[in-house]
Protein backbone atom coordinates (compact mmCIF):
# COMPACT_ATOMS: atom_id res chain seq x y z
CA UNK A 1 0.00 0.00 0.00
CA UNK A 2 2.71 2.65 1.22
CA UNK A 3 4.58 1.70 -2.25
CA UNK A 4 1.01 2.25 -4.78
CA UNK A 5 0.19 5.46 -2.48
CA UNK A 6 -3.53 5.84 -3.18
CA UNK A 7 -4.10 2.86 -5.44
CA UNK A 8 -5.30 -0.73 -4.08
CA UNK A 9 -4.10 -3.59 -6.08
CA UNK A 10 -6.56 -5.00 -8.94
CA UNK A 11 -7.99 -8.19 -6.77
CA UNK A 12 -8.48 -9.52 -10.82
CA UNK A 13 -6.44 -10.94 -12.92
CA UNK A 14 -6.59 -12.28 -16.73
CA UNK A 15 -6.14 -16.37 -18.25
CA UNK A 16 -6.34 -16.79 -22.05
CA UNK A 17 -5.92 -19.80 -24.27
CA UNK A 18 -5.29 -19.09 -27.95
CA UNK A 19 -5.90 -22.00 -30.60
CA UNK A 20 -5.11 -21.86 -34.37
CA UNK A 21 -8.11 -22.95 -35.95
CA UNK A 22 -7.90 -25.89 -38.74
CA UNK A 23 -4.58 -27.10 -38.14
CA UNK A 24 -5.50 -30.49 -39.48
CA UNK A 25 -6.50 -29.04 -42.47
CA UNK A 26 -3.76 -27.16 -42.78
CA UNK A 27 -1.28 -30.01 -42.82
CA UNK A 28 -3.55 -32.54 -44.46
CA UNK A 29 -4.08 -30.16 -47.60
CA UNK A 30 -7.80 -30.96 -47.59
CA UNK A 31 -8.92 -27.81 -47.89
CA UNK A 32 -8.67 -26.28 -51.38
CA UNK A 33 -9.70 -22.74 -49.63
CA UNK A 34 -6.31 -23.03 -47.82
CA UNK A 35 -3.77 -24.11 -50.24
CA UNK A 36 -2.18 -21.26 -52.76
CA UNK A 37 -2.14 -21.25 -56.38
CA UNK A 38 1.71 -21.31 -58.18
CA UNK A 39 1.66 -17.65 -58.93
CA UNK A 40 1.29 -16.84 -55.35
CA UNK A 41 4.56 -18.21 -54.83
CA UNK A 42 6.48 -16.26 -57.60
CA UNK A 43 8.18 -12.97 -57.30
CA UNK A 44 5.84 -9.84 -57.88
CA UNK A 45 8.30 -8.67 -60.55
CA UNK A 46 8.81 -12.30 -62.19
CA UNK A 47 4.79 -12.32 -62.63
CA UNK A 48 4.76 -8.69 -64.21
CA UNK A 49 7.62 -9.69 -66.49
CA UNK A 50 5.17 -12.85 -67.41
CA UNK A 51 2.20 -10.51 -68.36
CA UNK A 52 2.63 -10.78 -72.44
CA UNK A 53 3.63 -14.88 -71.79
CA UNK A 54 0.86 -15.30 -70.26
CA UNK A 55 -1.76 -13.95 -72.20
CA UNK A 56 -0.14 -15.86 -75.27
CA UNK A 57 0.01 -18.99 -73.43
CA UNK A 58 -3.64 -19.92 -71.52
CA UNK A 59 -1.91 -22.85 -70.90
CA UNK A 60 0.58 -21.36 -68.68
CA UNK A 61 -2.10 -18.62 -67.01
CA UNK A 62 -4.08 -22.38 -66.01
CA UNK A 63 -0.58 -23.21 -64.39
CA UNK A 64 0.06 -20.59 -62.14
CA UNK A 65 -3.88 -20.24 -61.09
CA UNK A 66 -4.02 -24.01 -59.48
CA UNK A 67 -3.61 -24.88 -56.53
CA UNK A 68 -0.48 -26.14 -55.34
CA UNK A 69 0.05 -29.78 -54.63
CA UNK A 70 0.41 -30.39 -50.51
CA UNK A 71 4.32 -31.75 -49.87
CA UNK A 72 6.90 -32.02 -47.79
CA UNK A 73 8.13 -28.92 -48.13
CA UNK A 74 4.58 -26.91 -47.61
CA UNK A 75 4.43 -28.90 -43.71
CA UNK A 76 8.15 -27.65 -43.44
CA UNK A 77 6.75 -24.61 -44.05
CA UNK A 78 3.85 -24.50 -42.10
CA UNK A 79 6.05 -25.66 -38.69
CA UNK A 80 8.65 -22.92 -39.39
CA UNK A 81 5.61 -20.62 -38.86
CA UNK A 82 4.33 -21.98 -35.80
CA UNK A 83 8.20 -22.41 -34.36
CA UNK A 84 8.48 -19.11 -34.90
CA UNK A 85 5.39 -17.58 -33.49
CA UNK A 86 5.75 -20.52 -30.27
CA UNK A 87 9.26 -20.11 -29.78
CA UNK A 88 10.19 -16.76 -30.84
CA UNK A 89 6.97 -14.25 -30.54
CA UNK A 90 4.40 -15.63 -28.09
CA UNK A 91 6.79 -15.37 -24.65
CA UNK A 92 8.43 -11.54 -26.00
CA UNK A 93 5.03 -10.43 -26.27
CA UNK A 94 3.36 -11.68 -23.90
CA UNK A 95 6.40 -11.23 -20.64
CA UNK A 96 8.77 -8.43 -22.41
CA UNK A 97 5.90 -6.04 -24.16
CA UNK A 98 3.25 -6.65 -21.33
CA UNK A 99 2.29 -7.21 -17.53
CA UNK A 100 1.97 -11.15 -18.06
CA UNK A 101 3.14 -15.00 -17.94
CA UNK A 102 3.91 -17.45 -20.89
CA UNK A 103 2.61 -20.71 -19.24
CA UNK A 104 2.70 -22.44 -22.31
CA UNK A 105 3.76 -22.20 -25.86
CA UNK A 106 3.39 -25.03 -28.57
CA UNK A 107 3.03 -24.37 -31.86
CA UNK A 108 -0.68 -23.20 -32.46
CA UNK A 109 -1.27 -23.15 -28.64
CA UNK A 110 -0.76 -20.56 -26.05
CA UNK A 111 -1.73 -20.62 -22.78
CA UNK A 112 -0.78 -17.27 -20.53
CA UNK A 113 -1.53 -15.34 -17.37
CA UNK A 114 -1.81 -11.38 -17.74
CA UNK A 115 -2.81 -8.26 -16.06
CA UNK A 116 -6.20 -7.34 -16.78
CA UNK A 117 -5.32 -3.80 -17.80
CA UNK A 118 -3.28 -5.59 -20.45
CA UNK A 119 -5.18 -7.99 -21.16
CA UNK A 120 -6.85 -6.79 -24.47
CA UNK A 121 -3.92 -5.51 -26.07
CA UNK A 122 -1.97 -8.75 -25.52
CA UNK A 123 -4.44 -11.14 -27.50
CA UNK A 124 -4.59 -8.50 -30.23
CA UNK A 125 -1.23 -8.30 -30.76
CA UNK A 126 -0.79 -11.95 -30.59
CA UNK A 127 -3.51 -12.56 -32.88
CA UNK A 128 -2.20 -10.49 -35.45
CA UNK A 129 1.42 -11.52 -35.48
CA UNK A 130 -0.06 -15.26 -35.56
CA UNK A 131 -1.29 -14.32 -39.21
CA UNK A 132 1.23 -11.60 -39.61
CA UNK A 133 -1.56 -8.94 -41.25
CA UNK A 134 -2.10 -5.42 -39.64
CA UNK A 135 -5.16 -4.60 -41.24
CA UNK A 136 -5.26 -0.65 -41.65
CA UNK A 137 -1.97 -0.18 -41.35
CA UNK A 138 0.36 1.11 -39.14
CA UNK A 139 -1.85 4.49 -39.49
CA UNK A 140 -4.99 2.76 -37.89
CA UNK A 141 -5.84 4.66 -35.09
CA UNK A 142 -6.47 1.60 -33.01
CA UNK A 143 -3.10 0.67 -33.83
CA UNK A 144 -1.60 4.07 -33.06
CA UNK A 145 -3.23 4.27 -29.94
CA UNK A 146 -3.73 0.87 -28.05
CA UNK A 147 -0.80 -1.59 -29.75
CA UNK A 148 1.96 -0.05 -31.49
CA UNK A 149 4.01 1.42 -28.50
CA UNK A 150 3.91 -2.06 -26.89
CA UNK A 151 4.83 -3.62 -30.10
CA UNK A 152 7.91 -1.16 -30.73
CA UNK A 153 8.31 0.89 -33.74
CA UNK A 154 11.02 -0.60 -34.88
CA UNK A 155 9.40 -3.79 -35.59
CA UNK A 156 7.02 -4.88 -38.16
CA UNK A 157 4.08 -7.00 -39.54
CA UNK A 158 3.17 -7.72 -42.94
CA UNK A 159 2.20 -10.23 -45.60
CA UNK A 160 2.48 -12.93 -43.61
CA UNK A 161 6.17 -11.84 -41.70
CA UNK A 162 6.91 -10.23 -38.45
CA UNK A 163 10.38 -8.39 -38.32
CA UNK A 164 10.73 -8.73 -34.15
CA UNK A 165 13.95 -7.70 -32.50
CA UNK A 166 16.44 -7.68 -35.91
CA UNK A 167 15.16 -11.19 -37.36
CA UNK A 168 12.84 -11.36 -39.83
CA UNK A 169 9.86 -14.43 -38.88
CA UNK A 170 7.64 -15.99 -41.59
CA UNK A 171 4.36 -17.03 -39.77
CA UNK A 172 1.38 -18.44 -41.38
CA UNK A 173 -0.38 -15.56 -43.28
CA UNK A 174 -3.71 -14.02 -43.41
CA UNK A 175 -5.59 -17.50 -44.57
CA UNK A 176 -4.50 -18.90 -41.63
CA UNK A 177 -6.72 -17.80 -38.00
CA UNK A 178 -6.82 -18.22 -34.72
CA UNK A 179 -9.13 -18.44 -31.40
CA UNK A 180 -8.86 -17.05 -28.40
CA UNK A 181 -10.99 -17.81 -25.20
CA UNK A 182 -10.02 -15.60 -22.15
CA UNK A 183 -11.53 -15.39 -18.33
CA UNK A 184 -10.95 -12.80 -15.99
CA UNK A 185 -11.28 -14.39 -12.54
CA UNK A 186 -10.65 -12.50 -8.65
CA UNK A 187 -7.51 -13.44 -6.81
CA UNK A 188 -9.72 -15.84 -4.50
CA UNK A 189 -11.15 -17.58 -7.43
CA UNK A 190 -10.22 -21.76 -7.22
CA UNK A 191 -7.57 -21.90 -10.24
CA UNK A 192 -9.08 -25.33 -11.53
CA UNK A 193 -12.41 -23.99 -11.81
CA UNK A 194 -11.15 -20.63 -13.42
CA UNK A 195 -8.75 -23.33 -16.15
CA UNK A 196 -11.78 -24.99 -16.54
CA UNK A 197 -14.23 -21.90 -17.60
CA UNK A 198 -10.35 -21.03 -19.77
CA UNK A 199 -11.20 -24.08 -22.31
CA UNK A 200 -15.28 -23.47 -21.96
CA UNK A 201 -14.49 -20.05 -23.04
CA UNK A 202 -12.04 -21.00 -26.15
CA UNK A 203 -14.44 -23.58 -27.35
CA UNK A 204 -17.02 -21.44 -27.16
CA UNK A 205 -15.23 -18.62 -29.79
CA UNK A 206 -14.61 -21.97 -31.57
CA UNK A 207 -18.44 -23.05 -31.78
CA UNK A 208 -20.56 -20.20 -31.51
CA UNK A 209 -18.17 -17.83 -33.12
CA UNK A 210 -17.82 -19.86 -35.59
CA UNK A 211 -13.94 -19.99 -35.47
CA UNK A 212 -11.47 -17.01 -35.59
CA UNK A 213 -12.99 -15.41 -32.95
CA UNK A 214 -12.75 -14.06 -29.39
CA UNK A 215 -14.99 -15.63 -26.01
CA UNK A 216 -14.30 -13.53 -23.22
CA UNK A 217 -15.80 -14.65 -19.72
CA UNK A 218 -15.51 -12.23 -16.74
CA UNK A 219 -16.25 -13.95 -13.02
CA UNK A 220 -17.06 -11.73 -10.49
CA UNK A 221 -16.87 -11.88 -6.64
CA UNK A 222 -19.88 -10.55 -6.05
CA UNK A 223 -21.68 -13.32 -7.96
CA UNK A 224 -22.48 -13.87 -11.73
CA UNK A 225 -21.16 -13.40 -14.80
CA UNK A 226 -20.30 -11.41 -18.30
CA UNK A 227 -20.29 -13.48 -21.41
CA UNK A 228 -19.07 -11.92 -24.47
CA UNK A 229 -18.27 -13.96 -27.67
CA UNK A 230 -17.42 -11.57 -30.98
CA UNK A 231 -15.43 -12.68 -34.30
CA UNK A 232 -12.16 -11.55 -35.51
CA UNK A 233 -13.23 -9.73 -38.35
CA UNK A 234 -10.01 -8.46 -39.36
CA UNK A 235 -10.23 -8.09 -42.76
CA UNK A 236 -12.82 -5.97 -43.74
CA UNK A 237 -12.69 -2.83 -45.11
CA UNK A 238 -11.67 -0.57 -41.90
CA UNK A 239 -9.10 -2.33 -40.42
CA UNK A 240 -8.84 -2.58 -36.80
CA UNK A 241 -10.89 0.46 -36.32
CA UNK A 242 -13.81 -1.32 -37.40
CA UNK A 243 -13.06 -4.59 -36.30
CA UNK A 244 -14.93 -5.79 -33.44
CA UNK A 245 -12.05 -5.56 -30.66
CA UNK A 246 -11.13 -2.20 -31.92
CA UNK A 247 -14.66 -0.81 -30.86
CA UNK A 248 -14.10 -3.05 -27.46
CA UNK A 249 -10.57 -1.58 -27.10
CA UNK A 250 -12.01 1.61 -27.94
CA UNK A 251 -14.94 1.62 -25.74
CA UNK A 252 -12.51 0.51 -22.83
CA UNK A 253 -10.44 3.68 -23.28
CA UNK A 254 -13.76 5.88 -23.15
CA UNK A 255 -14.20 3.67 -19.61
CA UNK A 256 -11.39 4.42 -18.55
CA UNK A 257 -11.46 8.60 -19.04
CA UNK A 258 -12.60 9.98 -14.97
CA UNK A 259 -14.55 12.44 -16.72
CA UNK A 260 -16.71 9.87 -17.77
CA UNK A 261 -19.19 8.34 -15.76
CA UNK A 262 -18.99 4.57 -15.20
CA UNK A 263 -22.93 5.02 -14.43
CA UNK A 264 -23.51 5.44 -18.38
CA UNK A 265 -23.37 1.41 -17.96
CA UNK A 266 -25.71 1.16 -15.55
CA UNK A 267 -28.41 2.88 -17.05
CA UNK A 268 -28.04 1.99 -20.28
CA UNK A 269 -28.72 -2.14 -19.04
CA UNK A 270 -31.71 -1.11 -16.84
CA UNK A 271 -32.93 0.75 -20.53
CA UNK A 272 -31.56 -2.05 -22.10
CA UNK A 273 -33.49 -4.55 -20.31
CA UNK A 274 -36.60 -3.07 -20.76
CA UNK A 275 -36.51 -3.13 -25.23
CA UNK A 276 -39.31 -4.73 -26.69
CA UNK A 277 -38.09 -7.56 -29.02
CA UNK A 278 -37.52 -7.06 -32.82
CA UNK A 279 -40.84 -9.74 -33.25
CA UNK A 280 -42.24 -6.73 -31.24
CA UNK A 281 -41.44 -4.18 -34.72
CA UNK A 282 -42.63 -6.87 -36.97
CA UNK A 283 -39.57 -7.46 -38.33
CA UNK A 284 -38.76 -4.23 -38.87
CA UNK A 285 -35.19 -4.30 -38.54
CA UNK A 286 -33.94 -0.34 -39.36
CA UNK A 287 -36.46 1.03 -37.15
CA UNK A 288 -35.52 -1.36 -34.56
CA UNK A 289 -32.03 -0.59 -35.04
CA UNK A 290 -32.28 3.28 -35.23
CA UNK A 291 -34.14 3.12 -31.70
CA UNK A 292 -31.46 1.25 -30.15
CA UNK A 293 -28.72 3.69 -31.49
CA UNK A 294 -30.80 6.74 -30.99
CA UNK A 295 -31.27 6.19 -26.99
CA UNK A 296 -28.09 4.49 -26.82
CA UNK A 297 -26.21 8.07 -28.12
CA UNK A 298 -28.50 10.03 -26.01
CA UNK A 299 -27.92 7.46 -22.58
CA UNK A 300 -24.28 8.31 -23.34
CA UNK A 301 -23.39 11.21 -23.68
CA UNK A 302 -25.60 12.43 -20.86
CA UNK A 303 -22.97 10.36 -18.63
CA UNK A 304 -19.78 12.52 -20.34
CA UNK A 305 -18.65 15.58 -18.09
CA UNK A 306 -16.97 17.79 -21.35
CA UNK A 307 -18.40 18.35 -24.88
CA UNK A 308 -15.63 16.84 -26.07
CA UNK A 309 -16.37 13.64 -24.35
CA UNK A 310 -19.58 13.72 -24.94
CA UNK A 311 -19.29 13.79 -28.63
CA UNK A 312 -16.92 10.95 -28.11
CA UNK A 313 -19.62 9.17 -26.34
CA UNK A 314 -21.96 9.28 -28.64
CA UNK A 315 -19.83 8.38 -31.60
CA UNK A 316 -18.60 4.95 -29.61
CA UNK A 317 -22.27 4.55 -29.65
CA UNK A 318 -23.12 4.92 -32.71
CA UNK A 319 -20.48 2.47 -33.97
CA UNK A 320 -21.01 -0.11 -31.18
CA UNK A 321 -24.17 -0.48 -32.65
CA UNK A 322 -23.12 -1.18 -36.36
CA UNK A 323 -20.66 -3.32 -35.01
CA UNK A 324 -23.39 -4.97 -32.35
CA UNK A 325 -25.89 -5.48 -35.57
CA UNK A 326 -23.62 -7.34 -37.29
CA UNK A 327 -22.37 -9.56 -34.48
CA UNK A 328 -25.86 -10.24 -33.27
CA UNK A 329 -26.59 -11.69 -36.99
CA UNK A 330 -23.52 -14.14 -37.10
CA UNK A 331 -24.04 -15.32 -33.51
CA UNK A 332 -27.86 -15.41 -33.68
CA UNK A 333 -27.91 -13.31 -30.25
CA UNK A 334 -30.22 -10.44 -29.40
CA UNK A 335 -29.02 -7.17 -29.75
CA UNK A 336 -29.47 -6.30 -26.67
CA UNK A 337 -26.96 -8.92 -25.53
CA UNK A 338 -24.45 -8.10 -27.96
CA UNK A 339 -24.30 -4.62 -26.47
CA UNK A 340 -24.64 -5.65 -23.08
CA UNK A 341 -21.54 -7.63 -23.22
CA UNK A 342 -19.54 -5.06 -24.94
CA UNK A 343 -20.34 -2.46 -22.92
CA UNK A 344 -20.21 -4.76 -19.61
CA UNK A 345 -16.27 -5.93 -20.37
CA UNK A 346 -15.38 -2.26 -21.34
CA UNK A 347 -16.33 -1.07 -18.37
CA UNK A 348 -14.98 -4.14 -16.10
CA UNK A 349 -11.26 -3.85 -18.14
CA UNK A 350 -11.28 0.00 -17.91
CA UNK A 351 -11.26 -0.27 -14.09
CA UNK A 352 -7.43 -0.46 -13.37
CA UNK A 353 -6.24 2.23 -15.81
CA UNK A 354 -9.41 4.18 -13.91
CA UNK A 355 -7.78 3.99 -10.76
CA UNK A 356 -4.65 5.27 -11.82
CA UNK A 357 -5.74 7.94 -13.89
CA UNK A 358 -8.62 9.01 -10.39
CA UNK A 359 -4.84 8.37 -7.87
CA UNK A 360 -2.88 10.45 -10.47
CA UNK A 361 -5.35 13.26 -10.03
CA UNK A 362 -5.30 13.23 -6.75
CA UNK A 363 -2.06 13.16 -5.68
CA UNK A 364 -0.97 16.47 -8.62
CA UNK A 365 -4.04 17.79 -6.43
CA UNK A 366 -2.37 17.36 -3.17
CA UNK A 367 0.92 18.67 -4.61
CA UNK A 368 -1.05 22.28 -5.81
CA UNK A 369 -2.74 22.45 -2.04
CA UNK A 370 0.93 21.71 -0.77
Amino acid sequence: RRLLGDVTPFPYYAIFQLDGDRMGAWLSGSDPDLLTSYDKGWHRAVLGGMRSVVERCPHLKTYLEAKRVPSPARHVAICEALNAFALSLARPIVEDRFKGQLIYAGGDDVLAMIAVDDLLPCITLLRLVFSGILPGGTEDPIWKQHLAEAFGGANKINDGFVLFERVLHRVMGEKATASIGAVVAHEKEPLARVLRVVRETEKRAKNKGGRNALALTLLKRSGGSVALTAPWWLNQEGGLAASPIGRLLSLRALFSEPGFSRRALYHVLDWLHRLPTAAVLHGRDATYTDLVRTNLAFQVRRQASSKQLEETAASEAVKLVEVATAIAAHTKEPLPAVIEGFLSAAEFLARPSRDLKVAAGKAEARQAAE
